[in-house]
């Protein structure tokens, strides 16, 4: 506490000592300037002092005004800066909230593809459809798709191709597998179909499909 208080007090003795300095530099030492320009003044006759308190009134609504000026510039411009802040402010609460929104639509389709994916393992459920059709599938694949670094998504939900090959089976049956996909409610869609007819048999086909599905990363 002693440091500060001494620290004040040196800080109060400059500034008196500095006023002191302006004072007489302005004044003069005990006014003896202000003493000069009075002197001056009465030693006028009346048409010159007339002409000089003309000037000093000039010169004091010159001031005047362009303080007024100047002060009233100053307060226009803190007003556009106080509009351009307020303006950023809410510019800044709009794209919260459309973050906001952003976040929670992102969310719901994450849970929504987790929950509809859940426990979807892409080999036993495609062997298990083929049991269900009593047809027989030649080759399962799964292929790893790499992300797109510019989807948000990709960081949460990973995108897989499962190729599936199919031999000798009938456009029938082949529409009551890939319906039987499509409706299971595993989001598991066709990405692409190849149909290879076999020599001399017009009922039987071969086939080649890659399904697209997801699976939610843990």
């Amino acid at each position: 506490m002693t440091s500060v208080s001494e620290a004040k007090d040196r800080l109060s003795s400059g500034v008196r000592g500095i006023t002191q300095i302006v004072r007489q530099k302005i004044f003069g030492v005990n006014n003896e300037h202000i003493d000069f320009v009075m002197d001056s003044f009465y030693k006028l006759d009346p048409t010159q002092r007339n002409a000089a308190i003309g000037v000093l009134v000039g010169l004091i609504s010159t001031f005047v005004v362009g303080a007024f000026s100047l002060y009233f510039l100053q307060v226009a411009a803190l007003e556009n800066d106080l509009n351009e802040v307020f303006l950023a402010l809410n510019r800044v609460k709009a794209l919260k909230a459309d973050a906001a929104v952003a976040n929670g639509r992102f969310d719901k389709l994450v849970g929504v593809v987790a929950h509809k994916t859940k426990g979807l393992v892409f080999k036993p459920y495609f062997e298990k459809i083929s049991r269900d059709l009593n047809m027989e599938i030649k080759e399962i694949r799964e292929k790893p798709v790499d992300p797109d670094p510019n989807n948000l998504l990709a960081a949460k939900i990973e995108e897989v191709h499962v190729d599936v090959r199919i031999t000798k089976i009938s456009i029938p049956k082949l529409l009551d597998f890939l319906v039987r996909v499509e409706k299971d409610g595993n989001l598991v869609r066709i990405q692409n179909l190849k149909i290879t007819g076999l020599y001399g048999d017009k009922l039987f086909f071969d086939v080649e499909t890659i399904f697209r599905g997801y699976q939610v990363n843990s």
